[in-house]
């Protein structure tokens, strides 16, 4: 749900990043619809249209600055058609273009533990993903790590959320590679990992790599069990934290 509060100001600390910001908001602007006429989802996702400026989306989305500039249909019609995405989340991208942040209502107790819906954020990533926004990404994947990883009314992960997430991302997505952490990582408590016994079984059928890490994280002790270390939109790799793993589960065996 997009937030009722007012957007607070960026501070100006920096005028020529601030000017350069405001020229990207001169020039022709390019009609963006996004969603269809009817929604499966909800009201709020029925379609939705923007007017942009071309130098603005360009600036942060190869994708749309393909889509803008070079001799295709939409560059010809001026009209870019998103019909698969959701009005919701691309609000939250413009929000983001205009402001550097975007808002979300904070979440309750309630709402932090539900195991039917979709972390928008996890949503906005996706969405970054696919129109190239690098920077978009790393936001959203900022915000997710903090409400996961924070000490109090940290975020739960249901199916429903690792489901989105592998139908959504390649096996070596930033993405999915937190979610796989994130549910090895507490798979054991039930108040950060929310599910049925059935739904993870059928989840997992089709997830080869969570599954194996599942089945490594039962041969460690409680203390053990943390599979990040940082935020995955950092550059720095994970991969050691995995490989201490699996050396000290061979060694284990070899026993």
């Amino acid at each position: 749900m997009l937030s009722t509060q007012p957007l607070q100001r960026l501070p100006r600390t920096d005028d020529k990043k601030h000017n350069s910001h405001l020229a990207l908001l001169t020039g022709p602007t390019i009609e963006i619809r996004v969603g269809t006429a009817t929604s499966i989802h909800s009201p709020a996702d029925l379609s939705v249209n923007w007017f942009l400026p071309k130098r603005l989306i360009s600036h942060h989305s190869p994708f749309l600055a393909t889509a803008s500039y070079r001799d295709f249909k939409e560059c010809r019609e001026n009209l870019i058609e998103l019909p698969d995405d959701k009005p919701t989340v691309f609000a939250l991208f413009v929000e983001w273009l205009y402001y550097g942040d975007y808002t979300t209502e904070p979440l309750s107790a309630s709402f932090r533990t539900r195991t039917d819906s979709v972390s928008i954020d996890a949503e906005c990533w996706v969405l970054g993903d696919k129109l190239l926004c690098t920077d978009f990404k790393n936001h959203a994947m900022r915000r997710l790590y903090e409400q996961h990883t924070t000490k109090i009314l940290a975020r739960s992960i249901s199916t429903h959320d690792v489901q989105f997430v592998c139908d959504n991302n390649a096996k070596a997505s930033k993405l999915r590679e937190l979610y796989v952490d994130l549910t090895a990582t507490n798979f054991g408590r039930q108040d950060r990992v929310h599910g049925t016994v059935e739904e993870w079984d059928k989840l997992l059928l089709n997830q080869s790599d969570l599954r194996r890490l599942l089945l490594q994280s039962l041969r460690l002790e409680a203390a053990e069990r943390n599979f990040f270390s940082v935020c995955p939109s950092t550059n720095q790799k994970l991969k050691h934290r995995r490989a201490t793993l699996a050396n000290h589960l061979k060694t284990n065996c070899s026993r």
